[in-house]
């Protein structure tokens, strides 16, 4: 698949992005390979042998590249004990990743569609931790 990416680079001003955009705009050309873009295999063993086991959904946006996400959904509240017994003790929480998906950007009148670079924090799977305790003051 070959795209055409309307890429934005910041200038070295610390952190901050250019005030006119435009002016900093190149087009590049990107070769995406569909075969390298994995999803998980459901016969793997592991989110099932976790003390906080997880499940996948996938969720899907049209105007993303890639278009289908999998992600993990914590399939208990607390963690698994090793008698197979869910402790309320700790909390069954995600383990988050960001990873960089292609959005496609509506044309307006007259232009062709282009995509814009994005980051997106997903779930790849859940972990047990000890609850968060606030003290009050």
């Amino acid at each position: 698949m070959l795209l055409e990416v309307d890429c934005v680079s910041a200038k070295k001003r610390g952190d901050k992005w250019p005030t006119s955009p435009k002016s900093s705009r190149k087009k590049v050309k990107l070769v995406l390979d569909p075969s390298l873009i994995s999803s998980p295999s459901p016969l793997s063993p592991s989110p099932n042998m976790s003390l906080s086991p997880w499940t996948y959904e996938y969720t899907y946006d049209e105007s993303r590249f890639p278009s289908r996400i999998y992600e993990a959904r914590c399939g208990k509240t607390g963690c698994l004990t090793t008698d197979g017994f869910e402790d309320l003790g700790l909390q069954s929480e995600p383990i988050l990743y960001q990873i960089l998906v292609l959005k496609r950007v509506k044309p307006k009148r007259g232009k062709k569609a282009f995509y814009r670079l994005e980051s997106k924090t997903i779930k790849v799977g859940c972990t047990c931790v000890r609850p968060r305790v606030i003290p009050q003051m």
